[in-house]
Order: C-alpha cells, then structure tokens, then sequence
C-alpha cells in the first residue's frame, strides 16, 4: 500500500533471474520477497520497493531488486481555513472543559 499518494497501490516488477544450474539440482533451489510493508508518496518510477533474494541449498546466491513500475504523486498537503482553525480550537477547549 501507499500512503499520502494519489493512488493507494502501485504496480511492480522483478527483473529475470537466472542460475545457472543442472536440472537435479532446482529442488534445493528457494526464493524468499522481502516488500515494503507501506510506501510514502511519493513514489518514483523505478523506485526499489523490494527485493527476491534466491537460496541455493541454504546459502543466498542471487538477490533481484523489485521495482516500482508507475510513479505515484504524493496528495497536496491542504492548508487548514479558519474554519477549520476555529473548529480544532473548539474541540480542544471541549475536551478540556469535559475530559
């Protein structure tokens, strides 16, 4: 997920792996992804979100950036009218007079 963008998600890709290996040998073979639990906005393109690290019999042999495929814009901060000034004040002095 994504917070603060546009978007609330964004698409990614890993880029090809290979090892090279005998046929026998591809049962000893693990990929563990490590992903960002969330994302800040912004996100760039291109932007590294993650990575596939490869196992080769317990042992970590090839790791593989994953990759934020779209860029996501982060949502414009909105400046507080004093409206909005005056309601927080109000909500403040409610809670201290009841709470």
């Amino acid at each position: 997920p994504v917070v603060g963008g546009e978007e609330n998600s964004v698409r990614v890709i890993s880029q090809p792996a290979e090892l090279p290996l005998a046929k026998d040998n591809t049962a000893k073979i693990e990929c563990k992804t490590t992903l960002d639990k969330f994302l800040y906005a912004p996100v760039e393109q291109g932007q590294e979100v993650g990575f596939h690290t490869f196992y080769y019999d317990g042992r970590a042999v090839l790791t593989v950036p994953i990759i934020a495929v779209d860029p996501v814009k982060a949502i414009p901060l909105k400046k507080p009218s004093v409206f909005d000034k005056l309601l927080a004040n109000m909500r403040f002095l409610y809670n201290l007079a009841f709470e």
